[in-house]
């Protein structure tokens, strides 16, 4: 899918966009901001990163790019996705890779703390290695929170 406007998409294949870095729809960034909707992932910590991200957009102490790169960047986003064979209803699907994160705790000025970071790294491990069913007590056995 190749978006050639700014006009917004509600789909109703339980997605909504287009949308830039899955907070707001590209004619109304920064005015219009949706926290939240990336699935499949992290949630909590998503949903504080964008949470930060969004005042800094409207605030101007981040300052977004052009019209055309952000159309740019969401046609890349959608390319990418294509290419990899992921379906249209899938594009707020993240998965648990942090770059995402990354991306908006550096461009919000945020400090994540070295702990933190290792920490969520290893939850993200122990989703993966035990599951659903038991990756609590995988973290909890290196942690012990």
């Amino acid at each position: 899918m190749v978006i050639r406007s700014f006009l917004m998409v509600i789909s109703i294949l339980k997605c909504i966009g287009p949308l830039y870095k899955h907070v707001s729809p590209l004619r109304l960034v920064p005015r219009l901001s949706f926290v939240g909707i990336p699935k499949k992932t992290l949630a909590f910590p998503i949903a504080e990163t964008q949470s930060r991200w969004i005042p800094h957009t409207l605030s101007r102490k981040v300052l977004l790019p052009s019209e055309d790169e952000i159309l740019n960047d969401v046609n890349e986003y959608y390319h990418e996705l294509e290419g990899k064979g992921i379906p249209e209803h899938h594009i707020h699907t993240l998965g648990f890779e942090t770059h995402y994160i990354d991306w908006m705790v550096a461009q919000s000025g945020m400090v994540m703390e070295k702990q933190v970071k290792e920490m969520t790294k290893y939850l993200i491990h122990c989703l993966m290695m035990a599951g659903l069913n038991g990756y609590i007590e995988a973290f909890l056995q290196k942690y012990g929170i």
